[in-house]
């Protein structure tokens, strides 16, 4: 079997490829304008100057936005700050609930070591209780992306590392990196949940649910998203924070009582225009808050990007996600 290319081959045919179809979106624009302007004008058609460089004024225009996506997806992510009240949210020593949410890091296609590195040591530096990944964390068999993986290892919470599988880990031999994420810290959650204890007692419960790349897995008997399973036995007045890869989920699970549903997936719609249909294919979400009554959505534009479109143009810029969870004051 070939050797997988590495992130740097990746992310730059990538670039090339993302030229290409700039150059011809643009391409179809002035035609289009062309053509609009001898049908408006049939009577000058025949005298409207032609310009003999136009193509090669595109391709160096889109080679140029190309550029300038690709810089923007591989730079450090920001940090992005929310806090939500809510009456079922704990009253803790701290005052608060602190989440660190990061998504989409995918290593092996992305960034190189150094990057994963800060990323990594950012997430640490919002002192978090909980850190929480919703998915698309690699890409490729464990040995592709051994070098960036390692620094999970160094993520530090007061109260876990908690993940949900995305489409990339059902690409990525998933059987090979069970124990990985095991000696990485890094607890998956797999349709079920787990309590949170906080100053001796159960403060909330976090969910996670599979991705539905799952049940296209071959030969294997891998289970697609189950919210009912997932959530079983949560006592109703419980908050939950619940992880899902893909934001659709949420129009499945915020009539079930959940307060917070992570999400990843989108990357932020990649470009302006693009983030539109993204948005469509994706529930009506593409990054950021949204809410349906007391349910709430935050939907990460991802911390980097998948190599195959490595590209941000006029969305979102990657994100590490603080989230404080606050109980609701009443007077």
């Amino acid at each position: 079997m070939a050797p997988e290319a590495s992130y740097e081959v990746v992310t730059w045919m990538s670039t090339l490829n993302i030229t290409v179809i700039i150059s011809l979106f643009l391409a179809l624009w002035i035609h289009a304008g062309r053509f609009i302007w001898k049908f408006l004008h049939r009577e000058q058609a025949a005298r409207m100057p032609g310009f003999r460089w136009q193509y090669l004024v595109i391709t160096l225009a889109a080679a140029v936005l190309a550029m300038i996506g690709r810089m923007n997806a591989g730079a450090l992510p920001e940090i992005h700050k929310y806090t939500l009240f809510d009456d079922r949210y704990p009253q803790t020593s701290r005052g608060f609930v602190r989440i660190a949410h990061i998504s989409d890091t995918h290593f092996g296609t992305s960034v190189g070591p150094e990057m994963a590195r800060k990323a990594m040591e950012m997430v640490n530096q919002t002192e978090p209780d909980l850190i929480l990944i919703t998915g698309d964390m690699i890409d490729g068999r464990p040995e592709k992306s051994r070098e960036e993986t390692v620094y999970f290892k160094n993520l530090k919470a007061n109260y876990g590392v908690y993940a949900v599988h995305g489409n990339h880990e059902y690409y990525s031999y998933p059987e090979e990196w069970d124990p990985v994420w095991r000696d990485l810290g890094i607890t998956i959650l797999e349709n079920e949940h787990v309590p949170i204890v906080i100053d001796g007692k159960t403060a909330l419960y976090v969910a996670g649910i599979s991705d539905r790349q799952a049940l296209r897995v071959k030969d294997k008997n891998y289970e697609g998203p189950n919210p009912e399973k997932a959530l079983k036995g949560i006592p109703p007045e419980m908050p939950v924070v619940l992880m899902s890869h893909r934001p659709a989920e949420f129009n499945r699970v915020a009539p079930m009582g959940v307060a917070l549903t992570l999400a990843g997936h989108t990357h932020g719609g990649h470009i302006a225009g693009l983030d539109r249909v993204i948005s469509a294919l994706n529930g009506g979400y593409v990054a950021g808050y949204y809410a349906q009554g007391d349910s709430r959505l935050i939907v990460s534009s991802g911390t980097f990007l998948w190599g195959g479109f490595f590209c941000r143009l006029g969305t979102p810029r990657g994100e590490i996600a603080v989230i404080d969870l606050m109980p609701r004051k009443h007077d």
